[in-house]
């Protein structure tokens, strides 16, 4: 009984330290700060494969963008997919997006009516909780001229 018990309890100390001191490899989302600085040491090339569409030299300069959607082009929108994590409802994503029209709710993760956003530190935050339907998040904030950083969770 106590070999279970000592077992038991290497286990759990050995689950606690892998949790805390190790990074996640299901984690593959790019740090906001990274993400920040290649947009404005980038504005201009991203300005310009948007203006073309296409996307191959961006693709190939960094290791940050997972993937681009631009299916909003003609509406003045492309998301820039900057990873993710977890599973199922345990899911969070990042990246950045190109608004034109600065709109903050053309994304696929945010709320549909920019009345919802509420200002938070240097972005604006939108929490379904606060309406008690779930448990979704949506934080966008400003990195430079009409491109915008995002995080999202589920």
């Amino acid at each position: 009984m106590k070999k279970v018990l000592c077992l038991l309890l290497c286990l759990t100390m050995a689950l606690s330290l892998v949790s805390c001191g190790f990074p996640n490899p299901f984690d593959d989302r790019a740090k906001k700060e990274a993400i920040f600085a290649y947009v404005k040491a980038n504005e201009e090339t991203l300005l310009e494969c948007i203006d073309k569409n296409e996307y191959l030299s961006i693709r190939l300069s960094t290791n940050i963008i997972r993937g681009i959607d631009d299916d909003g082009i003609g509406n003045g929108f492309v998301d820039f997919d900057c990873g993710g994590a977890g599973f199922g409802p345990g899911t969070a994503y990042c990246g950045f997006y190109y608004s034109v029209d600065d709109n903050l709710t053309g994304l696929w993760c945010s709320p549909r009516d920019s009345s919802l956003l509420k200002q938070s530190g240097n972005g604006y935050l939108w929490e379904q909780s606060w309406t008690n339907e779930g448990d979704n998040t949506y934080y966008t904030e400003n990195i430079c001229g009409h491109f915008y950083y995002y995080e999202a969770s589920f």
